[in-house]
């Protein structure tokens, strides 16, 4: 496995436990209550899905038309961790407003909402792997608040948006006043 793959796998898994400690820090009978109107615990995990899926089939795409191009190897094997951080989608002081398509609509329950984010992880990680080796640095898509990122880029983001989520999961339980 190329090292940039890896140490973003690495940043990618590291992020999923933290979402799923936050997961455990709220009672599952209070994951589908919304306080104040707010996400769910359930709306959080059905969003970060959205997000990870559509990603996956964007990619998908992208590098399979890369591939048919005649992408040539990645020969970059320096670390993507230290060259961009998404500090502030850390920032949960400041609101991001995600697009309507990645909106939370289905009413699916804890369990398929946590089933479906494995199994987007799953698409994401067979997407990448197949193009384990390839000049992924070349591949671009823009993002509508960080601009064009690469392909790097875009998992580096993916593991930052699910610790900003894990920290928004605890903040519900917080709000619902729930002991631990």
């Amino acid at each position: 496995m190329h090292p940039r793959i890896e140490e973003l796998f690495d940043h990618l898994d590291r992020n999923r436990g933290e979402l799923q400690r936050a997961l455990e820090e709220v009672p599952l009978e209070h994951h589908q209550t919304q306080p104040d109107g707010a996400w769910s615990v359930v709306n959080v995990l059905e969003h970060l899905a959205m997000v990870e899926g559509g990603i996956a089939a964007l990619f998908r795409k992208k590098i399979d038309e890369a591939r048919a191009a005649g992408l040539g190897a990645e020969s970059d094997e320096s670390s993507v961790l230290e060259n961009l951080r998404f500090g502030n989608v850390l920032d949960r002081t400041r609101k991001i407003q995600g697009a309507d398509a990645v909106r939370p609509v289905s009413g699916i329950d804890a369990a398929g909402a946590w089933k479906k984010l494995g199994e987007t992880r799953a698409q994401l990680r067979t997407v990448i792997m197949s193009a384990d080796g390839m000049a992924l640095g070349t591949i671009s898509h823009p993002h509508r608040a960080f601009g064009l990122l690469n392909v790097y880029q875009w998992l580096l983001f993916l593991g930052d948006h699910e610790a900003r989520h894990a920290a928004q999961i605890r903040e519900i339980g917080a709000r619902l006043a729930l002991p631990r």
